[in-house]
C-alpha cells in the first residue's frame, strides 16, 4: 500500500529528531554508570521523639511537541511534571515514608492531562505515605499508599530512564492502598501484597513479586496479580476491567559498569465474568527491552522499545478493549532519551514514536481518531535537593 504523505513522512521524522537529539551525546566517552535522575544525598535534621529523619524533593517542568495530537490534545503544551517533597525515616523498627506535591506521568500514546487535575482524578496531593514496621533486618510490614510491585516501570519521571512511561505501564497500576509483606534473604527477595489493586477503595486483590539475584549483575524478577472478588465500576485511575484482570510479569535485568538493560514480559488477562457483564475472557500480550548506557557521569542515553497485542477483535464483550485502541489492535513504540544531570540539576530531551495496526476507526491519532502513528519530541529540566 502506497502511504499518503503525512505518513510517509513520518518515519522520516523519526530518525531526524533522533539523529538531532544524540548529536550531543554520541562524543561521550564511558564512563562509570549512574541512575540518569539521582536524587542528592537527602537533608537529615533531628525531629525530636522522632528520631534522625530525611528530606529530598524535586521541582521541574515539561515541553512536549507532538505530531498527530488527538482532538482532546494540543500539538505544543508546557506544563510541571514535579512539585514533590519527600519526608522518610528509615531507621529503627518503626519507619514511615511521605511523598506530596504535585506530579504528572506523560505517557505515550495518551493524552495529556494538565497537572492541575492528575492529583485530583488519580491519587491526591499525597500520592504515596506509609508506615513501615521493620522488627527485623530481613523481614517488614508495609501499611498504607503503596508503590505497585507491578512491570519495570515506576510512576514519577525523575525514576525512569525515559520521560514518558510505556503502553506496558498504562495496563499496570502505579499507586494501591493496602498492606504488603517483605522478607529478604541472601540473593532472594520476595513480596506479598493485600491491597485494593488498581486503587479501587475495595480489598480484593492479591499481589506478589520473587526476585533471584545471583550475583551483582544479573536479577530475574517475576510478579502475579489477582483479583479474588468483583470490583463492578471504574474510574481514571481504576480502570473495571483492568482492576478485574490477572497479571503476570517476567523481569530480567543486567547491569554492568556503563549498562543497563531489561528485557521483561507482560501478559494480561480479564476472564469472562457474569457479574461483570464480560461475555468471553480477553487479554493483552506485551513485550519491551527498556535500556540506558552511561557515556560519562554526566550524559547517559535511555531507549525503550515496545510491542504490545490484544484480543477482542471477534467478540463484543465489554472487556475487549484493554489498551485503548479497539478489540484486537496492536502496537509497538519506540523512544530514545539523553540525559545531563551535574548534582541536582538535570536536563533531558526525548523523541518517541507510536504505531498502532488493527485499530478500531475513531480511537487512535489525529482530530479524527484515524491517524496511526504519533511523534512526540519532550524537553523536561529541572533542579533535585
Amino acid at each position: 500500500m502506497r502511504l499518503s504523505p503525512d505518513r510517509a513522512r513520518a518515519p522520516r521524522l523519526v530518525f531526524l529528531l533522533a539523529a538531532a537529539i544524540l548529536a550531543p551525546v554520541l562524543p561521550g566517552t564511558r564512563n562509570a554508570a549512574a541512575d540518569p535522575l539521582t536524587l542528592p544525598p537527602p537533608l537529615l535534621f533531628d525531629a525530636g521523639p522522632l528520631g534522625s529523619l530525611q528530606a529530598q524533593g524535586i521541582f521541574s517542568g515539561l515541553g512536549t511537541w507532538q505530531y498527530n495530537p488527538t482532538a482532546l490534545d494540543a500539538s505544543n503544551r508546557f506544563d510541571i511534571t514535579n512539585a514533590q517533597l519527600i519526608l522518610q525515616k528509615n531507621t529503627g523498627p518503626v519507619q514511615f515514608f511521605l511523598q506530596a506535591g504535585a506530579y504528572n506521568f506523560p505517557t505515550l500514546g495518551v493524552p495529556a492531562s494538565p497537572t492541575s487535575d492528575i492529583g485530583k482524578n488519580f491519587y491526591g496531593p499525597v500520592p504515596e505515605a506509609y508506615v513501615k514496621f521493620a522488627p527485623a533486618g530481613d523481614f517488614s510490614i508495609e501499611i498504607g499508599k503503596l508503590p505497585t510491585l507491578m512491570g519495570a516501570e515506576t510512576t514519577w519521571t525523575w525514576m525512569n530512564y525515559n520521560i514518558e512511561r510505556g503502553l506496558l505501564w498504562n495496563l499496570e497500576n502505579a499507586v494501591t492502598r493496602g498492606a504488603q509483606l517483605n522478607y529478604g534473604a541472601g540473593s532472594f527477595h520476595a513480596s506479598l501484597a493485600w491491597t485494593d489493586g488498581y486503587y479501587s477503595n475495595r480489598y480484593n486483590t492479591v499481589s506478589g513479586s520473587l526476585a533471584y539475584a545471583p550475583d551483582t549483575e544479573n536479577t530475574l524478577s517475576v510478579f502475579f496479580y489477582d483479583n479474588l472478588g468483583h470490583t463492578p465500576y471504574g474510574s481514571t485511575a481504576n480502570p473495571e476491567a483492568l482492576n478485574n484482570s490477572r497479571t503476570y510479569n517476567l523481569i530480567y535485568t543486567y547491569s554492568s559498569a556503563s549498562w543497563i538493560v531489561s528485557p521483561y514480559l507482560q501478559y494480561i488477562v480479564s476472564p469472562a465474568s457474569t457479574q461483570l457483564g464480560y461475555a468471553h475472557a480477553n487479554d493483552s500480550f506485551g513485550a519491551a527491552v527498556l535500556a540506558d548506557y552511561s557515556f560519562t557521569r554526566t550524559f547517559s542515553l535511555g531507549a525503550r522499545f515496545e510491542y504490545i497485542t490484544s484480543s477482542g477483535a471477534d467478540n463484543v464483550s465489554a472487556n475487549n478493549n484493554l489498551f485503548g485502541y479497539g478489540p484486537g489492535s496492536r502496537a509497538w513504540t519506540f523512544t530514545l532519551t539523553p540525559t545531563w544531570q551535574a548534582g541536582g540539576l538535570f536536563a533531558r530531551a526525548e523523541i518517541s514514536y507510536v504505531r498502532v495496526t488493527h485499530y478500531a476507526s475513531g480511537m487512535v491519532f489525529g482530530p479524527a481518531g484515524n491517524n496511526r502513528d504519533q511523534i512526540r519530541a519532550l524537553v523536561e529540566t529541572g533542579v533535585m535537593f
